[in-house]
């Protein structure tokens, strides 16, 4: 069975709603929030150009926390690791 990119995508939409609702299945992250002025977590999805002018900012302020950092580039993982 194949299914197009737009069905998924709706599909996807309709769980993520339906999972908020409800409470007990879905994004955890939006569903359990203990405190809205408490530790942001980010995890960076490329770590050169962009994304590193993002985590050089995001390093500065005191409530994020910089949880993972994917890149293709072994150089710009290894730059933002330090």
């Amino acid at each position: 069975m194949r299914i197009k990119r737009r069905e998924f995508i709706g599909l996807g939409m309709a769980f993520a709603v339906a999972g908020c609702k409800s409470g007990k299945m879905g994004f955890p992250a939006l569903t359990a929030v203990k405190s809205p002025n408490g530790l942001l977590r980010h995890m960076s999805i490329g770590c050169g150009n962009k994304g590193w002018d993002d985590i050089k900012h995001f390093c500065d302020h005191p409530k994020i926390e910089m949880a993972a950092f994917c890149d293709v580039d072994a150089n710009y993982l290894a730059q933002a690791k330090k």
